[in-house]
C-alpha cells in the first residue's frame, strides 16, 4: 500500500518540524524515512533525501550516529538501570572537550545527572529500566528515560515518534 508520495520539503538547521496525522496517515514511515530507518520500508527509487547535500545512503552508511529516531514504544536493555541506560548515552557522544579536570567517565555520569534532574527521574538511578517482563520504573518513567537518553545523545537531527504516549503526570 502507498502510504505517502509527491512529497517535497526542506528543513533547514535550527528548525522543527511537526508531523501531525491519524493513525495509518503514515506521520511514522515519513520520520523513518527520513531517518534512513528503511527496515521492512519500501521507498521508491525515484525518492531523494539529503542531509545538507549528503545523500541518505552515503548518510547512514558514513554518519549514522548524527541520526536518531525514538520509536513510539520504548525500547531499552530492561536490566540496566536507568543511571547505566543513560551514561551508556554520553558515552557514545563523549566530546574531546570536556570540563576541565574531568575525565570522561565523570563526564558522563555528570551528564546522566543532569538530564535526570531536568526529567525528573533522579530517585531512578539505580532502578532498573524494566520492560513488560522486567520489573522496572513506570511506564510513565519510562518515556521520560526515552526522552533523556534522546537528548543526552545531542544528535543534529533526531526524529520522535509520538513522543508524548504514556508520559506521567509529573512531566
Amino acid at each position: 500500500r502507498i502510504t505517502l508520495q509527491n512529497l517535497d520539503g526542506i528543513i533547514q538547521p535550527g528548525e522543527l518540524l511537526v508531523v501531525l496525522g491519524r493513525p495509518g496517515s503514515g506521520c511514522s514511515t515519513l520520520l523513518k524515512t527520513m531517518c534512513g530507518e528503511l527496515h521492512s520500508l519500501n521507498v521508491n527509487d525515484g525518492s531523494i533525501v539529503h542531509y545538507d547535500g549528503i545523500p541518505q545512503k552515503q548518510m547512514v552508511k558514513e554518519f549514522k550516529g548524527e541520526i536518531a529516531y525514538n520509536q513510539e514504544v520504548d525500547k531499552h536493555f530492561p536490566h540496566l538501570t536507568v543511571g547505566q541506560t543513560l551514561e551508556f548515552a554520553a558515552a557514545t557522544r563523549t566530546p574531546s572537550h570536556r570540563i576541565k579536570g574531568m575525565d570522561r567517565l565523570q563526564y558522563c555520569k555528570y551528564v546522566a545527572k543532569v538530564a535526570m534532574a531536568v526529567f525528573a527521574i533522579s530517585h531512578t538511578y539505580n532502578t532498573k529500566v524494566g520492560n513488560d517482563f522486567v520489573r522496572g520504573v513506570s511506564g510513565g518513567e519510562r518515556k521520560r528515560v526515552s526522552l533523556a537518553e534522546m537528548m543526552v545523545a545531542g544528535v543534529p537531527f533526531s526524529a520522535w515518534d509520538n513522543s508524548t504516549r504514556g508520559l506521567d503526570s509529573a512531566t
